[in-house]
């Protein structure tokens, strides 16, 4: 399918169907549900008091209804297709995302993000290694890379970081690293 809209009979346009992003969201829902029940099973038997007192009570109702709805959502993506069907759409849809220039911004914002938080954050003074964070996800999400718009954007992240240090070490007294 292209990157075209589809019209309906009548001529309005529709979305495109998003069948294998249900199969998908259920897969993940239905493997974290899973997982947090056996953690919070875990933590139940770690306190050694009654289940419904311990940390995990809540988490496993949570997950318990996750589970539920995310194999309601399972069958109900595979009633318009097969799960052959399914699996060409994910394929498909993983090549498009692939070569997307969205994802490719997507992969260097998280990349900025890892530099700060794994080899800014320790190294560096706080204020500077957020100064300098701020600014790059700033300037690296400019729509014109002009010296007036990166001007605005190291006032923005100064700006951002004196409220950040301001509301968190002086109003929350949290203390900051």
């Amino acid at each position: 399918m292209d990157d075209e809209e589809i019209k309906d009979v009548v001529g309005e346009e529709k979305q495109r169907p998003i069948g294998h992003l249900d199969f998908i969201t259920a897969i993940i829902l239905f493997v974290m549900s899973v997982a947090t029940i056996i953690t919070s099973i875990g933590y139940w038997r770690e306190q050694k008091i009654d289940f419904y007192a311990s940390a995990g009570f809540l988490p496993i109702i949570i997950a318990g209804v996750l589970l539920v709805l995310s194999v309601i959502l399972f069958f109900n993506s595979l009633k318009e297709s097969s799960l052959k069907q399914r699996n060409i759409e994910i394929k498909d849809a993983f090549i498009r995302t692939i070569k997307s220039k969205n994802f490719h911004r997507a992969i260097i914002g998280l990349l900025i993000c890892i530099i700060y938080v794994y080899f800014l954050l320790g190294k560096y003074l706080f204020w500077f290694a957020t100064f300098v964070g701020l600014a790059a996800l700033l300037i690296f999400n400019c729509r014109e890379y002009k010296l007036k718009n990166i001007i605005k954007a190291i006032i923005i992240a100064a700006l951002g970081d004196v409220l950040i240090i301001v509301i968190f070490q002086y109003v929350f007294n949290v203390p900051m690293p």
